[in-house]
C-alpha cells in the first residue's frame, strides 16, 4: 500500500512540473501587404504559355493553386512566444512531359525578405525589400518587357538538368527560365 501511495504521490509531482511552463503568448504579427502581393501576378485558373527554346513546343502551365494563408513560428519550449505570419503561394503545373512544377510564395518583407520561386526542386530567392530591378527592358519572343529581375541559382545536380536562371518581373511574372543543357522556356504571348 505505501508503494502505490508513493507511486501516487511521484506521478503528482512530474504532472505538477511538466505543466509548470507559462502560456506561449503571440509576440508579434506580420501581415501580407499590396507591394508583396503585387510580386505574385498569376492568379488561380489562369493559363500561362512558354516556349521550349530547343524545340518550339508551346508549354501550357495551368494555376491549379493559388492561396493565402496564416501560420505561426515554432517553438523550441512550452513558454516560447511564437510570431504569426502571413503568406502567399502560387502553383503552375505542366503535366504533359516534361512534367514541370512551378511555384512562388511570398511573406511579408519584415518577417523573410526573399520571394521563393521553384522550379521542380530547385530555388531560387529574390530578395522583394531591397532588390532594384537588374535590367530596364528585356526581349523575350518579340515582346519587350520592362523592370527585369535576373535570378540566378548555381546549383549543379549531377549532370541532370536543371534550372540555373530565371528572368522575372511582377507585372507578368516568370519571363523565362534557363537550364543548364543551354536550353530555355520562354513566356509565349
Amino acid at each position: 500500500m505505501r508503494k502505490i501511495l508513493l507511486i501516487f504521490l511521484f506521478s503528482g509531482l512530474l504532472l505538477n512540473f511538466s505543466s509548470c511552463c507559462k502560456k506561449s503568448e503571440e509576440a508579434g504579427r506580420y501581415e501580407l501587404s499590396d507591394f508583396e502581393r503585387s510580386f505574385i501576378p498569376y492568379e488561380k485558373d489562369q493559363t500561362v504559355i512558354f516556349q521550349n527554346s530547343e524545340n518550339s513546343e508551346k508549354l501550357k502551365f495551368d494555376v491549379l493553386t493559388s492561396f493565402e494563408k496564416t501560420a505561426r513560428t515554432v517553438t523550441e519550449n512550452c513558454d516560447d512566444d511564437y510570431y504569426v505570419y502571413e503568406y502567399k503561394v502560387v502553383e503552375l503545373f505542366h503535366t504533359i512531359p516534361p512534367k514541370t512544377y512551378l511555384a512562388l510564395q511570398v511573406m511579408p518583407v519584415d518577417y523573410n525578405p526573399n520571394m521563393i520561386i521553384t522550379v521542380n526542386n530547385t530555388y531560387f530567392k529574390l530578395n522583394i525589400a531591397n532588390a532594384s530591378p537588374d535590367l530596364d527592358t528585356v526581349i523575350i519572343n518579340d515582346v519587350v518587357y520592362t523592370d527585369v529581375y535576373k535570378i540566378s541559382n548555381d546549383k549543379t545536380n549531377g549532370g541532370e538538368v536543371v534550372p540555373n536562371e530565371i528572368f522575372y518581373n511582377k507585372e507578368n511574372g516568370i519571363l523565362q527560365i534557363n537550364f543548364s543543357d543551354s536550353t530555355s522556356y520562354k513566356l509565349f504571348q
